[in-house]
C-alpha cells in the first residue's frame, strides 16, 4: 500500500498527501485539485497537494479505506460515491437560497419604487417589477450643461 494520507488544511478543505504521483487520475476523478503552491500554516513550507472540499472527506476515506483502487474518471461532477439524496438536498437548498436572494431584491426595489414615489422625482412608476420604467423625469432635477471640476485648481 502507497503512503497517502489526509491532511485538514482550512476550516473548508483537506488535503491528500503522500506519494500520489501513480494515483492523479483517480484522484482527480474523485474531484481533487492538484496544488503545488501549498503552505503549512505551521512550519511556513510549501509543499504540493491535492485540495478537496470536506464534503468529499467521506468518499476520500472510503477510497483510502479500500486501497487507493483506480476510479474511472466520471462525466458529471458528482463521484461514484455520492448518493441520490445528497444531490437532491443539495439542489433543495440552492433552489431556497435562491428564491431568498430573489425575494430580498423584490423588498429592495419596493423600497425603492416608494422613495421616488415620496420624493416626487418622477410622475410615473411602471409597477410591473420585471420591468420598471422611470417615465418622465423632472427637468430641474438633471444637471446642465458639463460638470465643472475643481479639483488642484485654486480660486
Amino acid at each position: 500500500m502507497s503512503n497517502v494520507y489526509i491532511e485538514d488544511y482550512t476550516a473548508k478543505s483537506f488535503v491528500v498527501r503522500g506519494e500520489t504521483r501513480e494515483h492523479k487520475d483517480s484522484l482527480k476523478s474523485l474531484g481533487g485539485k492538484w496544488n503545488s503552491a501549498l503552505t503549512d500554516r505551521e512550519s511556513g513550507d510549501k509543499f504540493g497537494a491535492w485540495l478537496f472540499w470536506n464534503e468529499k472527506r467521506n468518499d476520500i476515506q472510503k477510497w483510502l479505506e479500500k486501497g487507493c483502487k483506480p476510479v474511472a474518471p466520471s462525466s458529471s461532477s458528482t463521484t461514484m460515491f455520492t448518493s441520490q439524496s445528497t444531490i437532491s438536498n443539495q439542489v433543495t437548498s440552492d433552489q431556497s437560497a435562491s428564491s431568498t436572494r430573489l425575494d430580498k431584491i423584490e423588498q429592495k426595489i419596493d423600497y425603492i419604487i416608494q422613495l421616488l414615489e415620496s420624493m416626487g422625482k418622477s410622475k410615473q412608476i411602471s409597477e410591473d417589477k420585471d420591468e420598471i420604467i422611470l417615465e418622465q423625469y423632472e427637468e430641474d432635477t438633471l444637471p446642465k450643461g458639463p460638470v465643472k471640476r475643481l479639483l488642484g485648481k485654486k480660486k
